[in-house]
């Protein structure tokens, strides 16, 4: 069956432009942005900028401050430890109410989607089943992944060391093996890409219009994706060419508004309000795009049809 690509995302747009600006409603766009930044929570990136320690002018000082951070360490060994056992547990608590809130959050931004409608409570309270179950799935997901890349670290560190410590008598082995193993980490990372994105766009669409759990969605994806690999794959690489047009524009956005928009942008939850065009549009992609698949993946309402004029006034007799 043909797929296409350009007009779900055409409807998408025009969709998207009736719903949050004819008309305008500026507490409607408040609340709808709040349930996006529900749905966003924890995806967000953190940049650590950490200093350059060498061994030039500053060698000494830095080399003074690691001795002392040593024998602090050694003279309050058991407080360190506490107090680096409970940031650790504090951490872990955190990340995962981000991923509970956030999965119901999914759910909830969907349901305003889908419905054209701005709310709150009925939707945290209507899907926590499905909100629960994909819960469970990201966190034993995400073990998995952990577990992965603790094994490849392994796996690298013990390739490698033996090489390093051999000296020039590696010559060229060591680029090599290098070499070698980041070839071999694409296609897991384009795996764990992929994954995320059909998580999002058509396996949690396919929970909320079945109120079905995540493992009985993946297994009606999986048939659906069996059947259409070729379409599914080049939808992946539409989005991430939607992804580089909309960070080109979004750069040229910052640029012209002298980084005011980048700052607006960058606060938590005014920022979901500011993109809310952005995340409805794609959104409503994901499901014009599922649709084509049959009525059983169509989500959308039908379009209804445009209000009947109403009847002429009657004249009135001289």
């Amino acid at each position: 069956m043909p797929v296409a690509y350009w007009t779900p995302l055409q409807w998408s747009l025009s969709r998207m432009r009736d719903m949050l600006f004819r008309p305008f409603d500026f507490v409607k766009w408040l609340a709808m942005g709040f349930t996006a930044w529900l749905a966003q929570l924890g995806e967000g990136g953190i940049n650590l900028n950490l200093p350059d320690f060498d061994h030039g002018a500053g060698g000494k000082q830095t080399e003074a401050v690691l001795r002392g951070l040593i024998d602090f360490y050694h003279q309050h060994q058991f407080a360190v430890l506490s107090l680096a056992a409970m940031l650790v547990v504090f951490c872990v608590v955190f990340v995962l109410a981000l991923t509970w809130i956030n999965s119901r959050g999914r759910f909830m931004f969907l349901d305003n989607v889908v419905h054209n409608r701005a709310e709150v409570v009925r939707p945290w309270t209507a899907w926590r089943a499905q909100g629960n179950s994909l819960f469970g799935w990201q966190l034993l997901f995400g073990l998995v992944v952990l577990v992965s890349v603790i094994a490849m670290v392994v796996t690298v560190v013990l390739a490698v060391v033996p090489l390093a410590r051999s000296g020039p008598a590696s010559g060229p082995a060591l680029p090599f093996v290098l070499l070698m193993l980041g070839v071999a980490l694409v296609p897991f990372f384009l795996l764990l890409i992929y994954v995320a994105l059909f998580l999002v766009d058509f396996v949690i669409p396919i929970m909320f219009g079945n109120r079905c759990g995540v493992l009985a969605a993946w297994r009606t994806f999986l048939q659906l994706f069996s059947r259409y690999p070729g379409a599914f794959l080049l939808y992946g690489l539409f989005c991430f060419f939607l992804w580089f047009v909309v960070v080109a524009g979004l750069l040229l956005l910052f640029c012209l508004t002298c980084c005011c928009a980048a700052i607006l942008a960058i606060i938590p939850y005014l920022g979901s309000v500011f993109l809310l065009p952005l995340f409805v549009v794609y959104r409503l992609f994901s499901l014009a795009f599922l649709r084509q698949f049959g009525p059983e993946f169509d989500l959308l309402p039908s379009e209804s049809p445009p209000p009947c004029p109403p009847p002429p006034a009657p004249v009135a007799s001289a």
